[in-house]
């Protein structure tokens, strides 16, 4: 993952209720955990690079495509890392059932990936299938290292919390007890401030978004509306060299896979994407 692109990344708000957080030990990465007075307004996060808008764009792509490849790896190792050599049927089927949940969501990574690969193409980027080693440490974008470690509960209780909703979803959702207890079980108290990857698609979702275009450098002190990726810069004649779902293979036709022709069919693929994945509509299981 391009730590160069990250630390371009700019932070606003705080997306966390009012209370203290703690660390606890492990590989918690404590740089992520802050302590909190009162509740600011909700987190947004914008690239600051001086560069066109469709520019921008594949900049974001980009970082969103090495977490979506950085997260297929780890849930696929945690899957085949079950031991299905058990002493019971019953245990066997067991670690059966546990490795098709993983799989599935391994999948839907995977999906996310091509999805983001069509965006990029749509605009004429360059494809991203890069990710950095093993582990990634990143404190300023994840709560945890990325690392890929066997399936236990205190892995897939990491997981959760690095693609949980927002705070005001969860509360929609009803699942605060839930959360407080994966906390608790990777030995996080209070308040957990960590940085959504939902939100690098909210940013991509903002740039698609038709609005006045801006036109020259910003003076200082002066607010301009928010610039998007120009029409011109959208390339219906891309869609031929974008993956189709029906190209999946394995039978796997519930995997998102979208594609996008112009505007409106990219904000769907990134709002979709979004939903599936780290947005609003990310359930607890």
């Amino acid at each position: 993952m391009s730590s160069r692109l990250r630390s371009r990344l700019i932070w606003s708000g705080r997306d966390v209720s009012a209370g203290d957080i703690a660390s606890g030990p492990g590989p918690v990465a404590a740089a992520a955990l802050t302590q909190t007075k009162h509740v600011q307004a909700p987190e947004t996060v914008e690239l600051d690079l001086p560069a066109a808008p469709r520019d921008q764009a594949i900049a974001l792509l980009h970082v969103g495509s090495e977490v979506e490849h950085a997260l297929m790896a780890q849930y696929l190792y945690a899957a085949y890392s079950l031991n299905s050599d058990q002493d019971s049927e019953e245990k066997r089927g067991l670690v059966k059932q546990w490795r098709s949940v993983i799989l599935e969501i391994a999948r839907e990574e995977m999906g996310h990936l091509a999805t983001v690969q069509n965006v990029l193409t749509l605009i004429g980027g360059p494809l991203c299938f890069e990710r950095e080693d093993y582990p990634i440490i990143d404190p300023e974008l994840f709560p945890f290292p990325f690392q890929l470690e066997k399936l236990t509960k205190f892995s897939l209780g990491k997981y959760v919390l690095a693609e949980m909703p927002s705070a005001e979803a969860i509360r929609k959702l009803e699942l605060e007890e839930e959360i407080e207890e994966i906390k608790q079980r990777v030995h996080v108290q209070g308040k957990l401030n960590i940085h959504r990857v939902g939100l690098i698609y909210d940013a991509i979702t903002r740039m698609f978004t038709f609005g006045p275009m801006v036109e020259g450098p910003q003076e200082p002190g002066e607010t301009k509306p928010h610039s998007y990726v120009a029409t011109v810069d959208i390339q219906a004649s891309s869609l031929p060299f974008q993956v189709a779902p029906g190209a999946w293979g394995l039978g796997n036709k519930e995997i998102l896979i979208e594609t996008a022709h112009d505007r409106n069919s990219a904000l769907h693929a990134i709002k979709t994407v979004s939903l599936q994945g780290e947005g609003d509509r990310k359930s607890v299981v």
